[in-house]
């Protein structure tokens, strides 16, 4: 049939133009034929081989491109350029055709004039669920670029940061290192980017915990295949974040495409891929090219890393004599389309197992580190504590000394004066009533540190086992026995 050249088009003749409309600030969409080079396809997402189809029909239609895309103007410099807010594989296809010479190179589309940037990810949010496969990288790249002109984008924040935040229901604002309202206007645009997407903030969080870290090109390029497609050379959310977790930000990007490669040519399955990022991390370096990776990880030993596949069976002709197993084969075709799907199933739940394997991993760090902390503080107040115990037995036995010379000049004094007594016709006599005296520590200024003194001294017992007796901490066993000898140490400068 022939070519959409057939009906020609004429675009109206308007009294002002789209530069005329955008310069003036008016809010306007009017239907118009604009020049395919005018649209800017760079940061499109789209799916080549459906694009391809959409191709060969409008070549084939006579009516053409015969549904208008919508597109908003804005100026670049002198120029009217146009982004696309619905219609991208139509704008690919007709990009195709004028670039193999088919076609005149025009579009059909509703033109919008004054949409901002916000408006214009709102109406692209709409599509992002529109096919299936593309739903990963719309997401990723669109909402980065979102990302990118936000107030926040130059303060250190991640977008799963953001996202995280945004799901919590009382989100700690100090996390993020702004203002009490600066952290509400982050949190309400990670809770409305969200609406737009119609995807919970939850959720985004664990996607950006890979497009965050991934190189932008393996993002754009993923793809969701479809439920009993040929996915082995296909870059998917499984396969980004198995290669995404072991070689992580911009150093690593050369790093994440050789290892992808390796990955995509050789079709590997779930465990494989795993297997071969595992081995790949404990030979990659920094700063590698591509390239180099590349020959490296594919040098290693896949035969020890390739889990076995089921032998093919060989088709066999159809003949009265077979005839009766017709029924079974399309059984099976039906069961091999079940399990590629529960295959893809599986594949999601082993990422999330390896996510939460991951974060179990940090706690139990982090639990060890208190525990271990918490060990060597109460290691250190026993030390201590019998240090000071040590210390207090030593001034013990020097009071001791200390007191027994006291003892020893007033017994000599008392006998010069029975002597002098004697010899003067008069006698005195110091009474006694044979008590023994109690230790120095039962003296009224050691009665908070009484208890933990028997329990040393007269009882004969260590720190710990004091601390056990008393219900006492081992830190406040110290704390006491320190109060005793500066005590002590007070009443030895007073008995002398």
């Amino acid at each position: 049939m022939a070519n959409a050249s057939v009906y020609e088009r004429h675009r109206p003749n308007y009294a002002m133009s789209s530069a005329d409309l955008l310069q003036a600030g008016q809010r306007v969409c009017r239907p118009d034929i604009i020049p395919v080079t005018t649209v800017v396809l760079e940061d499109l997402i789209v799916d080549q081989g459906h694009a391809r189809n959409l191709a060969d029909k409008i070549r084939s239609n006579p009516l053409g491109q015969y549904s208008p895309i919508s597109v908003r103007a804005r100026l670049m410099g002198d120029e009217t350029v146009h982004d696309v807010l619905d219609g991208a594989h139509r704008a690919t296809a007709v990009n195709m055709l004028m670039e193999e010479g088919a076609g005149d190179g025009t579009l059909m589309a509703n033109v919008f004039h004054g949409i901002g940037d916000r408006e214009l990810f709102q109406e692209r949010a709409l599509a992002i669920n529109s096919v299936a496969s593309l739903k990963l990288p719309r997401i990723g790249i669109w909402c980065t670029n979102a990302w990118q002109q936000s107030p926040w984008a130059n303060r250190g924040l991640k977008l799963h940061q953001v996202f995280e935040l945004a799901a919590q229901s009382r989100p700690r604002l100090t996390q993020t290192g702004l203002n009490k309202d600066e952290g509400v206007a982050l949190i309400t645009w990670g809770r409305e980017t969200a609406s737009d997407i119609q995807e919970k903030p939850g959720m985004l969080a664990q996607i950006f915990r890979t497009v965050d870290y991934a190189a932008p090109d393996l993002v754009r390029n993923a793809r969701t295949p479809d439920p009993g497609t040929d996915a082995r050379s296909v870059i998917t959310p499984y396969r980004l974040e198995a290669v995404v977790g072991s070689f992580r930000d911009l150093e690593f990007y050369a790093a994440q495409r050789g290892v992808m490669r390796v990955i995509t040519e050789g079709g590997l399955r779930a465990r494989e891929t795993q297997a071969l990022v595992q081995a790949a991390a404990r030979v990659l370096r920094p700063g590698m090219q591509e390239d180099e990776v590349y020959n490296m990880v594919r040098g290693l030993n896949l035969g020890m890393i390739r889990a076995p596949r089921r032998a093919r069976v060989p088709r066999t002709e159809t003949s009265p004599a077979n005839a009766h197993n017709a029924g079974l084969q399309a059984e099976l075709a039906q069961t091999r389309n079940t399990l590629a799907q529960s295959q893809q199933r599986v594949e999601s739940l082993q990422a999330e197992v390896g996510r939460l394997e991951r974060g179990i991993e940090a706690q139990v760090a982090a639990a060890e580190a208190r525990f271990t902390l918490g060990l060597a503080r109460e290691r250190g107040q026993r030390t201590a504590a019998e240090n000071s115990v040590t210390r207090l037995a030593a001034q013990i036995a020097e009071f001791e000394k200390l007191l027994a010379a006291v003892i020893t000049r007033q017994g000599d004094a008392g006998k010069d004066t029975k002597t002098q007594s004697t010899n003067g016709h008069t006698s005195k006599e110091s009474p006694t009533n044979g008590t023994i005296k109690p230790p120095w520590w039962h003296d009224d200024i050691f009665r908070g540190e009484r208890r933990v003194l028997d329990a040393l001294f007269k009882e004969g017992i260590g720190v710990d086992a004091t601390s056990q007796q008393l219900g006492l901490p081992v830190g406040r066993v110290g704390d006491f026995i320190s109060a005793a000898l500066i005590k002590q140490s007070r009443l030895m400068r007073r008995t002398a």
